[in-house]
């Protein structure tokens, strides 16, 4: 039987294994095992325990659009008198058969409904995610994946810490943040924290604010990691803590649901006759400063403020911000540069060399003080590269690849050149397939895209 690993027991995860059930119990005999390698438990880090969220916080897209959505029947049509695979998905993996089945914390399906079909926080959502691999008997190993190779013939999956030898399979999916970008320099100060330590260091955070005449918040990321900490500190009701987020943008903007925007999460044919540029604008448009209308609307407060600038380190003081505590720190605001510049001056870093000036000349940079720093600038999207081809026996070329040579579509092969061994799917890295496939929009659609490369299609008889 043909096999899959996916890296991260998340969303992407648990939306391709529970659709490899179903397409197995719709008659796709040749449907894959899929196997999940995650440290700790499915959905960790929606929960509210591991950090990244209180796991009280909102999902910003609809409950409707869960792991099966779209419910496309056309990838995978019937087979026969089997019930169609889109059917089983809903029938046994939807959202409504978990609210039916299981119920929300507190409350019913019916309850859901009657309330308004809310988006669920992200805590019901970890319960979701881990009820639907539950429901489809999805193999999940606790464990740390420490290097992914390939052998010619098939990728090999090595775990750390427990002496056993590679585990083999057919394809190897990725998915997963990673860990937060790397800290700012000097951001090892006590009152320097990230996307992830915030949540897990609330009681820390909140005795700095109430010890200090002033408090304020410098949150430095101006996408959904910044937008969630701003939310938090509102949703507390803390008004007299003064907010500063910081972002390279000009401003924080909205991202609003319409149908017009939404139809290319789905509609392959209507993605595939944008151009290049014009995809790459819409990638953009929904993804760098762009928080969910109803996140912006709820931190639309008086004691919020946005400002346009880089940080680029911190700069320590010896005099403490609070008495009788820590010395004090700031940060240190810069122009932002602009993506050419960014992305040039990350291409002469790789090459050990300085970067060019920037094409603008910048102003002089500014110190700025506040009671905490939150370094939500984002997640490392490259996280997963320090595991591959240690030592490959595919080809000496392909040991230790560089960050920026590696790019992919899903169901293709990695941009290495060519002999680069397919099935490996990247669905963060795969905006040229589809805006749907770094994110949570589509999840049936992203399953689907996978999950066509090791199935077989049949001619349905509905």
């Amino acid at each position: 039987m043909t096999k899959i690993a996916v890296i991260g027991g998340g969303p992407k995860g648990a939306a391709i294994a529970t659709k490899a059930q179903a397409l197995k119990d719709a008659g796709y005999t040749d449907s894959p095992e899929v196997v999940i390698y995650e440290q700790t438990n499915v959905a960790a880090n929606w929960t509210g325990q591991t950090g990244y969220t209180d796991g009280k916080q909102l999902l910003c897209t609809i409950a409707e659009r869960d792991i099966g959505f779209p419910y496309d029947s056309t990838t995978f049509p019937q087979v026969g008198t089997f019930p169609a695979a889109a059917s089983i998905m809903f029938s046994r993996f939807s959202w409504h058969a978990f609210c039916i089945r299981e119920g929300l914390d507190p409350g019913t399906y019916a309850d859901w409904v009657l309330d308004g079909r809310s988006p669920p926080c992200h805590g019901d959502f970890a319960r979701y995610l881990q009820f639907v691999c539950r429901e489809s008997n999805t193999t999940v190993l606790n464990l740390e994946v420490s290097e992914i190779d390939h052998d010619g013939t098939r990728w090999s999956v090595t775990t750390r810490g427990t002496g056993a030898p590679p585990s083999y399979y057919d394809g190897v999916v990725i998915t997963g943040t990673g860990a937060p970008l790397p800290g700012l320099p000097e951001s090892a100060n006590p009152r320097v924290f990230n996307g992830q330590t915030f949540w897990t260091s609330w009681p820390t955070i909140r005795n700095l604010l109430t010890q200090d005449d002033e408090p304020s918040v410098m949150i430095i990321g101006a996408g959904g990691t910044a937008a969630a900490i701003a939310n938090f500190f509102i949703r507390l009701d803390l008004e007299k803590v003064k907010l500063v987020i910081v972002g390279r943008e000009p401003a924080l903007f909205a991202r609003v649901a319409n149908k017009l925007q939404d139809r290319l999460y789905t509609d392959e044919d209507a993605w595939a006759e944008l151009s290049d540029q014009a995809k790459q604008a819409y990638t953009q448009r929904l993804n760098r400063g762009v928080v969910w209308v109803q996140v912006l609307e709820s931190i639309n407060k008086t004691n919020v403020f946005y400002r346009s600038y880089d940080v680029r380190r911190f700069v320590p003081s010896s005099a403490p911000v609070l008495p009788g505590h820590d010395p004090g720190i700031y940060a240190e605001l810069h122009d932002p540069l602009s993506a050419f510049d960014r992305i040039r001056g990350a291409a002469y870093a790789e090459l050990g060399q300085p970067p060019p000036a920037p094409r603008f000349p910048p102003r002089a940079h500014v110190l700025e003080s506040a009671t905490v720093f939150i370094d939500a600038r984002g997640f490392d999207r490259w996280w997963f590269v320090d595991a591959f081809f240690q030592n490959s026996a595919l080809n000496p070329q392909f040991a230790v690849p560089s960050r920026f040579s590696i790019a992919s579509n899903i169901g293709s092969a990695l941009d290495l050149g060519a002999g680069f061994p397919e099935r490996l799917h990247i669905p963060a890295l795969a905006e040229r397939q589809g805006p749907a496939a770094a994110n949570l929009m589509a999840l049936g659609w992203m399953s689907d895209r996978v999950l066509r490369s090791y199935v077989t299609p049949i001619l349905g008889t509905p």
